[in-house]
C-alpha cells in the first residue's frame, strides 16, 4: 500500500476516504468503522482498476498474519452496510465470482493546492484533578486543524498540545464554529489523552507460531470449554444442547467424534487431560451444589470418579502425572489459594496464597504446570499502585517463590499454557477493555508479548500438546442486535422489531427520557457509548476512547454515571451533558451503577471477580460512598418509589446453601424485606423493577436460549415475558413509562479451532 502520507484524499459519491488519518467521511462526519476495514477500503480504491483476490487483500491488510477468510467476509460486509448499499445492487464493491473484488464506484482525488483552506481554533477548559482530588482548571487553545475538501465541512476534530495535559484523566469542554451555522449543544461526551496504543511488551519476538494452520474442529458454533490431547490426537469439548451440557471427543486426524458425557443440567469450567492421555478431569457446577466439582472421567469409557477436590477452574498436571495444580477461592484466608495435591485429591500441599483484592484467575486453564516440573503459571489479577491488570506468575512447584513471567499490563487473561518448545508460554487475553481476546506468544526470560491472532473473533482458553506443535483454543464470532417491543398491562411483550444490529458485542443498554436508546459497543474497537435517536435512525457516537465498561443514566438526563478504567481500575465517573467529568469513587473497583429515582443517589457493587462484593451508594455530587449490604451481593437495581433496592445474593442457610436468589431491601439500613429463589438457568444475574414497583425482570438462558421472566415483588411464581426461540440476551432495559422494552440480544457461534504446523 502507498505511503498515506504523499497521498490527497479519495472523493466518492456522498464520501471522502483520507489514507492519512485513516478515516471514512460521510457529509464531512466519521463513519463508524474498524481499522480493518478501513485499511480494506484503503487497498480497494488504491487499486480500484484491478479484480483483487481474497489472497491479495489478505496480505494488503494483514501482512504477515494468518487469519480465517471468514475476517475478511465479515469486514466486506460491514464496509458495504457503511456505504448504505443494499443487497443485490452493490454501488461500490462488486464479487467477481471466482476471482475477488472490485471497487467500482467513480474515485478523484482532492487537489491539496487549490483545495478550500478552512481552519478551526477553540478554546477549551481542561479541569484536572491533583492527588488530593482538587480540580484545578487550565485554559489552552486547541492546535488549529487544517481540513481540505471539495464542498465538504472538515469533521472538526483538533489536538491538544501536548503541554497542557498534566494528568491522565481529564474532561475537553470544546465550543467550536462552524462556517455559516451555529453548533447545537449535545449530549457528545469526549474523554480525551486516552490515546490508543500498543502493549508495552509487544514486539517481534521468536518463531513460535509465526505461521501456523488454522482448522475448525467443531460446527456446532455452541462450544464451552476445550481441550488438545498431549499426544495431539485428539480434542475433547464442551457444548450446549437442548438438555443441558456435554463432553465430545473428537479424533483429529479422522475427524470422528463421539459424546463421552451426556448432556446434564451442569456448566463446565474446566477441562483437563492426563499426560498419559487416558482421562479427562472437568470442573462442573451443579445444580443445588455449593461448591463446584472435580470429575476423573476415562477417555475409552468406564466409570467416573469425584475427587475430594474443590477448585473454582480447571487443573494442571506435573510431567509424570501423579500430582495436578489448582486454584481455589478462600474467604476465611482473605483471599485466594493455590494448592498440589495427588492426581486422586490426596496429599494436598500450600503452594501460594494471594490476599484480596489480589486474586489468582478462575477461568478455566489459568493454571500451567511447566515442562521440566519446576515452575507452575498462574493467571493473576494485581490491585497495584499504577492500577487494576493481570499478569501470568510463576510459582516454584516446591517452595512457591514467585517470579513475574509477563512483561506489561493485560486486561485479561482467560488462557494460560507452556509453548514447550523453548520454555515461552502462550495465552488468551486482551491489553484493553473492549478489544477482541487473542492468541499471544510470550518469550521466556524477558516477558514480551507477540500477538499470533489478529482479528475480529474472541479467543477464550488455551491448551497445547506436549510437542508444542499444536494449540487449541475456543473461537468466537458475536452479531448483537437492538430490539424494542412494547409491554402490556401484565407484564408481556408484544410488537417486537429490530432497531439496529452489528459485529461485536453490546454490554448494556439504557432507555432515557427521550425515548432515545443508550448503549455500549464496541464495533469500533473500543468499548464507547453510542445513541439511537427516538426514531430509530442512525447512530451516534457520545464518547471517544472513554474505556467504559457499564453505565447509568439519570432520571432527568442530566448525567451519565459510566464505569471506566481510565485512572486504572474500574471506578464510577459522571459524565455531565456539557462534557464535564467528575470521578465519583476511586475504590479497588465499583461496578453496576444505578440511578435512585430522584437522581441524588448512585447505587453499585462494589468489588468483583473473586473479592466478595456488596452494595454501596455515593451521591451524584461525589463524597465518601455508603455501605447497604452485606456480601456476597450483585447487580442492584432501585424501585421506582425509591424505598428498595433489589439484587442478586447466594443462600448460606443450611436448606438451600449454594443457591442463588434475588433479594429486596430497604434503602436506608439495607435490612432484607424478601428473597426470591432464582431457576438455575439464571447465570446472568442482571435484574430490573418494572416501572411500577411489582415486578423483578431476570434473564433466564435454557440450552444456548435466553427470555425475559417476570417475578411479582409481592410473592408468587414467576411468569414469562418474552418468547424468543434463539439467541441469548445480553442486556435489556424498561422506558420509563413502563410501555417500552429493549433488549440486546447476541447471536454466538463459538468452535474449538486447531492451530497446528507451527513455523
Amino acid at each position: 500500500m502507498k505511503d498515506p502520507a504523499s497521498q490527497n484524499s479519495y472523493l466518492f459519491a456522498e464520501f471522502q476516504l483520507d489514507p492519512l488519518r485513516r478515516v471514512l467521511l460521510k457529509g464531512g462526519q466519521p463513519v463508524a468503522l474498524n481499522p480493518k476495514a478501513v485499511e480494506l477500503l484503503l487497498a480497494l480504491v488504491e487499486r480500484r482498476a484491478e479484480v483483487l483476490s481474497k489472497d491479495d487483500l489478505l496480505s494488503a491488510v494483514w501482512p504477515d498474519q494468518i487469519v480465517e477468510e471468514n475476517n475478511l467476509t465479515v469486514h466486506v460486509s460491514a464496509l458495504r452496510k457503511a456505504l448504505g448499499e443494499k443487497k443485490g445492487a452493490h454501488r461500490f464493491i462488486v464479487t467477481i465470482p471466482g476471482r475477488g473484488y472490485r471497487f467500482v464506484a467513480d474515485v478523484k482525488q482532492a487537489d491539496l493546492s487549490d483545495a478550500l483552506v478552512v481552519e478551526h481554533h477553540s478554546v477549551t477548559q481542561i479541569t484536572v484533578e491533583d492527588e488530593d482530588g482538587a480540580p484545578e482548571t487550565v485554559k489552552t487553545r486547541l492546535v488549529s486543524e487544517k481540513a481540505a475538501s471539495r464542498g465538504m465541512p472538515p469533521p472538526g476534530r483538533a489536538a491538544v498540545e501536548p503541554r497542557a495535559v498534566r494528568a491522565p484523566a481529564f474532561t475537553m469542554k470544546t465550543r467550536a464554529a462552524r462556517a455559516g451555522a451555529a453548533m447545537t449543544i449535545a449530549l457528545i461526551l469526549v474523554v480525551g489523552a486516552f490515546v490508543a496504543h500498543r502493549h508495552p511488551g509487544e514486539k517481534k519476538g521468536a518463531a513460535q507460531f509465526g505461521r501456523f494452520d488454522i482448522k475448525r474442529q467443531t460446527n456446532t458454533g455452541k462450544v464451552l470449554a476445550a481441550v488438545v490431547s498431549p499426544d495431539g490426537e485428539y480434542v475433547a469439548f464442551a457444548q450446549t444442547e437442548a438438555e443441558g451440557q456435554s463432553l465430545w471427543l473428537r479424533h483429529v486426524p479422522t475427524g470422528g467424534g463421539t459424546r463421552i458425557v451426556e448432556p446434564k443440567p451442569v456448566e463446565y469450567w474446566g477441562l483437563a487431560f492426563t499426560p498419559d492421555g487416558h482421562y479427562i478431569y472437568a470442573t462442573t457446577f451443579e445444580k443445588s451444589q455449593a461448591d463446584p466439582v472435580l470429575s476423573k472421567i476415562p477417555v475409552l469409557g468406564g466409570a467416573t470418579e469425584r475427587l475430594p477436590v474443590v477448585t473454582n477452574a480447571g487443573v494442571s498436571f506435573s510431567p509424570d502425572g501423579r500430582r495436578m495444580a489448582y486454584v481455589v477461592s478462600s474467604s476465611s484466608s482473605g483471599g485466594s489459594i493455590l494448592w498440589t495435591a495427588n492426581a486422586d485429591g490426596s496429599d494436598k500441599k500450600f503452594v501460594a496464597l494471594r490476599k484480596d483484592p489480589n486474586f489468582f484467575a478462575m477461568q478455566a486453564n489459568t493454571v500451567a504446570w511447566s515442562p521440566d516440573g519446576a515452575i507452575i503459571a498462574c493467571a493473576v489479577m494485581n490491585n497495584a499502585s499504577d492500577g487494576l491488570h493481570m499478569s501470568i506468575v510463576g510459582y516454584g512447584a516446591q517452595d512457591g517463590r514467585d517470579k513475574h513471567l509477563t512483561a506489561g499490563h493485560w486486561n485479561i487473561i482467560d488462557g494460560v499454557a507452556w509453548a514447550s518448545r523453548d520454555g515461552g508460554l502462550m495465552l488468551t487475553g486482551n491489553t484493553n477493555p473492549g478489544l477482541a481476546s487473542q492468541v499471544w506468544f510470550i518469550s521466556a526470560g524477558d516477558g514480551h508479548a507477540r500477538r499470533v491472532t489478529n482479528d475480529l473473533n474472541n479467543y477464550r482458553g488455551i491448551s497445547m500438546a506436549s510437542n508444542g506443535g499444536s494449540l487449541v483454543t475456543v473461537q468466537t464470532n458475536t452479531t448483537s442486535s437492538i430490539w424494542t417491543a412494547q409491554v402490556s398491562a401484565g407484564g408481556k411483550a408484544y410488537n417486537f422489531r429490530q432497531d439496529f444490529s452489528e459485529v461485536g458485542e453490546i454490554p448494556a443498554i439504557g432507555w432515557n427520557a427521550n425515548g432515545e436508546l443508550v448503549y455500549l459497543s464496541v464495533a469500533s474497537g473500543a468499548p464507547e457509548l453510542w445513541m439511537l435517536g427516538a426514531g430509530r435512525e442512525r447512530a451516534k457516537q457520545l464518547t471517544i476512547d472513554a474505556r467504559v465498561s457499564d453505565f447509568a443514566l439519570s432520571p432527568d438526563g442530566r448525567y451519565i454515571v459510566v464505569v471506566s478504567n481510565r485512572a486504572g481500575r474500574p471506578n464510577l465517573w459522571r459524565m455531565d451533558a456539557d462534557g464535564g467529568l467528575k470521578q465519583l469513587t476511586s475504590g479497588d473497583g465499583e461496578v453496576h451503577p444505578r440511578f435512585a429515582s430522584d437522581g441524588q443517589f448512585v447505587f453499585f457493587q462494589k468489588g468483583f471477580g473473586d473479592v466478595l462484593s456488596s452494595v454501596w451508594k455515593v451521591s451524584i455530587e461525589g463524597g465518601d460512598p455508603q455501605p447497604l449490604t452485606r456480601p456476597h451481593q450483585t447487580y442492584p437495581d432501585v424501585s421506582p418509589d425509591g424505598r428498595r433496592i433489589v439484587y442478586s445474593h447466594m443462600d448460606t442457610s443450611a436448606t438451600n446453601v449454594g443457591q442463588w436468589r434475588l433479594g429486596v431491601a430497604d434503602v436506608t439500613d439495607g435490612k432484607q424485606l424478601e428473597s426470591f429463589a432464582l431457576p438455575a438457568s439464571v447465570t446472568n444475574r442482571l435484574t430490573r423493577w418494572t416501572p411500577d414497583g411489582r415486578g423483578l425482570i431476570f434473564i433466564s438462558t435454557i440450552g444456548g436460549i435466553s427470555n425475559l421472566w417476570l417475578q411479582p415483588a409481592d410473592g408468587g411464581g414467576a411468569r414469562q415475558v418474552t418468547d424468543f426461540p434463539s439467541q441469548q440476551i445480553e442486556a435489556f432495559d424498561l422506558s420509563r413509562d413502563g410501555r417500552g422494552l429493549a433488549i440486546v440480544r447476541s447471536h454466538k457461534v463459538s468452535d474449538a479451532v486447531l492451530l497446528s504446523n507451527a513455523r
